[in-house]
């Protein structure tokens, strides 16, 4: 279920209803969630990783390992998809520069 959030589709999914309701309140509001949630997580699995390396257990977790590399995943997917949310977003409206876009321009 929570490997959704980190998928590309769904970050295609987000990107394609901001840009729909371009221009609303409602596209502002969607845009803030869909990036501090996965910031949020990202910034969560920094604080396990750092709680791992100075030897603070928290009790969810079975072994400071298991606990490292859970915090690592969500570092790793967190920051995943506010960087393809970002990409997409500007492939989307033509600001890389270098690129060839023509894939997105017919749809």
């Amino acid at each position: 279920m929570y490997l959704f959030y980190f998928s590309p589709l769904f970050v295609i999914l987000v990107v394609e209803i901001i840009m729909k309701a371009e221009g609303t309140f409602m596209a502002r509001i969607l845009a803030v969630i869909a990036l501090f949630i996965p910031g949020g997580l990202a910034v969560y699995g920094i604080k396990l990783m750092r709680d791992t390396v100075f030897n603070e257990f928290n009790s969810i977790f079975f072994t400071t390992e298991i606990q490292f590399i859970v915090g690592l995943l969500l570092f790793v997917g967190g920051t995943a998809f506010l960087g393809g949310f970002v990409v997409f977003r500007d492939k989307k409206k033509e600001r890389l520069k270098g690129q060839n876009n023509e894939s997105l321009k017919d749809g």
